[in-house]
């Protein structure tokens, strides 16, 4: 196993290697441990990260079945009170390092080196913590960052930058998956040219690849905005992102398998995120940039739907109870709620009902057939 490894399998042949970085303890940050840093930009602890980073290390061990089989997944996490990685098949309790700057540096050079065995290799990153951007530059800070007064963004990663010299590695399947803010920074507009470490050098004299690298990137937001954690628990778009990766971001439109695509999965998170928008008290949305189809799951069968149910004009789904009914047969019910009635059903024909007990609007039923992976069924009431 690698030095910050925590699952690995022997694969004959090409192998997906996955690098997972949780930082949630910033020592140097408001709240934190150590000096502050004078350019803190009021950035301070975080407790959703490192959960959604174990959220996903876990998920991607049980669960992912890509065309490409699984080899290793390496978890870095910073947490005010560390404790094992629960590996989710053994059940053993895996020691997990800090995701300091150097160890990050270092798990950086060793995943990529699994993805330099040959152009088959896949690679993923995910990273969750804090983001600071100034237009489409993006730093991801590591633990100690601000730990240097007179060099913080060393403790700092220059994302464009690495994800650029990427193409120079031999596998040609990267995904990337950003949860982190895109807030623009001064620390970032008065550094220059200064984005943090770069890891890899981008050497434009190298030869082009003999194929071209499809390398898709997903974010937690949009440039300029910030992301949604939750605390204690993992963020508002890691949650949607492994409902996506379960099977609301796959489609069959080829007649084949149901398969996730960087295009659906994109899809549905920002579906899924916009359910919560009514707690949050604004819309989040994600953002991506896909470069070239990649099959990211292979489903063994078709998944079940998610349909959402809410009222036109959607002020009224507040008030409403929900119900849905197979045949005559009450399947689910709602009471009144703020955000939009999302309930899981398979393929079938089903009638939905809303309900005012405050008379504020008439009942209102729709008959309608549903189908995986995502449906939206509105109710038009009237007062």
């Amino acid at each position: 196993m690698s030095e910050f490894g925590v699952h690995e399998a022997h694969v004959d042949g090409p192998a997906a290697h996955v690098l997972v970085i949780g930082v949630g303890n910033y020592p140097h940050l408001l709240g934190g441990s150590g000096p502050l840093a004078a350019k803190h930009g009021g950035l301070g602890q975080l407790t959703s990260c490192p959960e959604s980073a174990r959220a996903f290390a876990a998920w991607v061990i049980a669960e992912l079945d890509t065309p490409v089989p699984l080899g290793s997944v390496t978890l870095l996490l910073s947490e005010a009170d560390p404790s094992p990685f629960l590996h989710p098949t053994t059940g053993a309790r895996v020691a997990v390092a800090r995701a300091s700057a150097d160890n990050v540096e270092t798990a950086l050079l060793q995943w990529r080196a699994r993805g330099d065995a040959g152009a088959g290799e896949r690679l993923v990153l995910f990273f969750s913590g804090h983001g600071i951007a100034a237009g489409a530059d993006l730093t991801l800070l590591a633990e100690d960052y601000g730990a240097k007064p007179h060099n913080a963004l060393d403790g700092a990663v220059d994302f464009r930058n690495l994800v650029a010299a990427m193409d120079q590695c031999l596998a040609r399947e990267q995904l990337y998956f950003v949860d982190a803010c895109r807030v623009g920074s001064l620390a970032l507009l008065s550094a220059g040219s200064n984005n943090g470490r770069p890891i890899f050098q981008q050497d434009l004299l190298a030869p082009a690849q003999p194929q071209m690298r499809r390398a898709p990137v997903f974010y937690a937001a949009l440039p300029g905005t910030s992301a949604y954690g939750t605390p204690g628990r993992p963020s508002v778009f890691t949650r949607a992102l492994l409902a996506g990766l379960q099977g609301y971001g796959a489609d069959d439109f080829d007649g084949g398998d149901w398969q996730v695509t960087p295009s659906r999965l994109q899809d549905a998170v920002e579906v899924l995120m916009a359910l919560e928008a009514p707690d949050l008290g604004r819309l989040p949305v994600p953002a991506a940039e896909h470069h070239g189809r990649v099959v990211i799951r292979a489903l063994a069968q078709a998944p079940n739907g998610l349909t959402i149910v809410e009222c036109d004009p959607r002020e009224a789904t507040a008030a409403a109870s929900f119900a849905c009914f197979e045949n005559d047969l009450e399947r689910a019910r709602r009471g009144p709620a703020k955000r939009a009635w999302a309930v899981p059903l398979p393929e079938g024909r089903y009638r939905f009902v809303a309900e005012f007990t405050d008379g504020s609007f008439r009942r209102e039923e729709v008959e309608r057939r549903v189908h995986p992976p995502l449906m939206r069924i509105p109710l038009r009431v009237r007062p």
